[in-house]
């Protein structure tokens, strides 16, 4: 278990008093080190586990994952035992958002129980056609063009030719797992699912973030932030907290750990509030 911890999550900050964890899944090019601000931000009672996807970080020597359907079947048994130990919910923000999305689905369809909530964030609904261009297949110089127009990479690390040529590979085989991913339907999650959107995201119109409330038997709620694609940091104090109220409305839910959206299905916990 601790190799499986270190591969997927790094040096992990545990909380093993905190009632609900908080697995979070990075955008295209990221890192779970976007996530390192979220921890002072978080609750004491919220224990956050940013997911690591290979190529980066501890697993910078891995080669990165170029299939969304791959990389989440990787992941899932590793990750399970996991999920076992405490009730959860997922966080992802664009890629991350269907990462977590396919690894819900997985839970649910194959082990009867997932998250206690799925909050997507930046990304349209995944039955929706992806944008018309395969940035992937572009020319360097001209993905690099297509990423100071996206605005979510620092400018010092794209005006730098030895750190981009690192992080090529690793970004353009991001691209090239969401921009080939295909939708397969299926039955509607049993939890709750909350969606993110930013205003002036040129990515992502807000009518393609309301059909997620097709993507549920539970319920649903899209809340909006002032800023562009990558609203995540922009107004990052704001998103935690929106989160951190959708998780304490949570656990205040009468016998809320023992929800069958929550843990039936993978082991029964008792939580003390």
């Amino acid at each position: 278990m601790t190799s499986i911890i270190s591969q997927w999550f790094g040096a992990m900050h545990r909380n093993p008093a905190a009632p609900i964890r908080l697995f979070s899944f990075h955008y295209a090019g990221g890192s779970a080190a976007i996530f390192r601000s979220w921890r002072q931000l978080l609750p004491n009672w919220v224990e956050l586990w940013p997911v690591q996807f290979p190529g980066r970080g501890q697993r910078i020597s891995e080669r990165p994952e170029t299939s969304i359907e791959r990389l989440v079947g990787s992941m899932l048994p590793d990750l399970l035992p996991i999920f076992k130990e405490r009730p959860f919910c997922l966080f992802g923000h664009s890629m991350g958002a269907t990462v977590a999305f396919e690894l819900a689905r997985k839970l649910f369809c194959e082990h009867g129980s997932g998250p206690c909530i799925l909050f997507v964030s930046g990304r349209r609904a995944p039955n929706l056609s992806r944008r018309k261009h395969s940035a992937y297949k572009l020319s360097d110089p001209d993905f690099v063009d297509e990423l100071r127009r996206l605005n979510g990479t620092p400018r010092e690390v794209l005006d730098s030719p030895e750190l981009m040529q690192l992080l090529l590979p690793v970004i353009k085989a991001d691209f090239e797992a969401i921009e080939t991913y295909r939708y397969m339907p299926g039955e509607p999650l049993a939890c709750p699912i909350v969606a993110f959107a930013g205003l002036h995201d040129g990515e992502v119109r807000m009518e393609e973030m309301e059909p997620w409330r097709s993507f549920t038997s539970a319920d649903f709620s899209l809340q909006t932030f002032e800023g562009d694609h990558f609203f995540i940091h922009s107004h990052e104090a704001l998103l935690i907290q929106e989160i951190t109220t959708e998780l304490r409305l949570l656990l205040q839910k009468p016998s809320w750990a023992e929800q069958q959206l929550c843990m039936d299905g993978l082991q029964q916990h008792s939580v003390q509030r």
